[in-house]
């Protein structure tokens, strides 16, 4: 292997929480200057965001190696919706910002009858009113886009969690009748503008994750061996999902992969 790529919620944080062996990993990978990405499903924050939140934790990434979803949105959207202009968007103010920069016409605020996309994120202000307007749209025909499938996202040091925006998009799917398209992990947007920025073919890097069915299969997909974090064990695995190395903290890699 000659890079990695890191998921950051769950590998190296949860919430306010470092986890376990994170601060060591950090400080390895930065000495002996391994080439090296964090990508994130995180569509609440901003990577600038999640740079500040890992440093007021005692985290301390070089920024320029963080891939935030949230600031790719509209430029993914745009790859998969060429030719359309008008979203309704359940989410945070920075992603409907990154939306109308790439273009598009954000009509979230105006109570539209018609869109051609509704675009679903982490909302943490979600309303009944508005999950029914966006279960409607896509009822009517929107393109139905989901940032992540991400059901939960950790919020403490141990097994604890909160639901993700992957949970929202679940509400939505079920009752419109329609499946989402992913823009997040485990589709390949994150993972090819990681290798690119890498500049290093996919079976040549290490994809480090705790989500076997976004961080895992998306690496896989791509060709990249794969490292499961399985935190202390406790998480059940998927007979459908074989990562290559299976760990229960992520200092576990200083033994089986560094040295």
């Amino acid at each position: 292997m000659r890079a990695i790529i890191f998921d950051l919620e769950g590998v190296f944080f949860a919430g306010d929480a470092v986890l376990p062996g994170a601060l060591d990993v950090m400080k390895k990978i930065q000495e002996k200057k391994i080439p090296h990405r964090f990508i994130t499903n995180i569509s609440k924050q901003n990577v600038s965001e999640i740079y500040d939140h890992m440093l007021s934790i005692g985290l301390t990434p070089d920024r320029k190696n963080i891939i935030g979803l949230l600031d790719y949105a509209g430029i993914f959207l745009r790859k998969i919706c060429q030719n359309m202009k008008t979203v309704f968007v359940i989410g945070s103010e920075e992603l409907r910002f990154s939306i109308s920069n790439a273009g598009f016409e954000d009509l979230t605020l105006k109570n539209p009858e018609n869109v051609d996309i509704v675009l679903i994120g982490l909302d943490e202000e979600l309303t009944y009113f508005s999950m029914s307007k966006a279960s409607h749209l896509v009822a009517q025909g929107a393109k139905f886009i989901a940032m992540n499938s991400d059901v939960r996202r950790p919020s403490g040091a141990g097994t604890e969690f909160l639901l993700g925006g992957g949970a929202i998009a679940e509400v939505i799917r079920v009752s419109s009748g329609k499946d989402p398209v992913v823009i997040g992990k485990p589709s390949p947007y994150l993972f090819d503008e990681a290798l690119s920025q890498l500049n290093i073919p996919a079976e040549m890097v290490l994809m480090v994750g705790d989500n076997l069915r976004t961080d895992i299969i998306g690496g896989k997909n791509l060709g990249m061996q794969t490292v499961w974090v399985n935190r202390w064990g406790k998480i059940k695995g998927d007979p459908e999902v074989k990562p290559d190395l299976e760990i229960k903290t992520i200092d576990e890699l200083l033994s089986n992969i560094f040295f």
